[in-house]
């Protein structure tokens, strides 16, 4: 179970884990941005992008896939 709140977000020198997520969230933008230049679908981003972020993520199946798909709806009017 994961409470918000309850104990600590990041490592102990807290540089660590926003480099963490900044380079996930960095890789999500990057991977998106090829598949739509590459006029790829949604559903292509889905199952290819991020998807070597797995191991970094205590709740990555839970989340990454919505993450996705926001990424991909807000960066295709780009």
């Amino acid at each position: 179970m994961i409470i918000p709140g309850h104990g600590t977000a990041f490592a102990r020198d807290e540089s660590v884990g926003w480099q963490n997520l900044l380079n996930y969230l960095t890789t999500i933008r990057e991977e998106i941005r090829f598949i739509i230049n590459d006029m790829g679908t949604i559903e292509e981003a889905i199952a290819s992008v991020g998807k070597q972020e797995a191991e970094k993520w205590k709740l990555f199946e839970d989340y990454h896939r919505r993450n996705v798909t926001a990424a991909f709806v807000e960066l295709e009017w780009e």
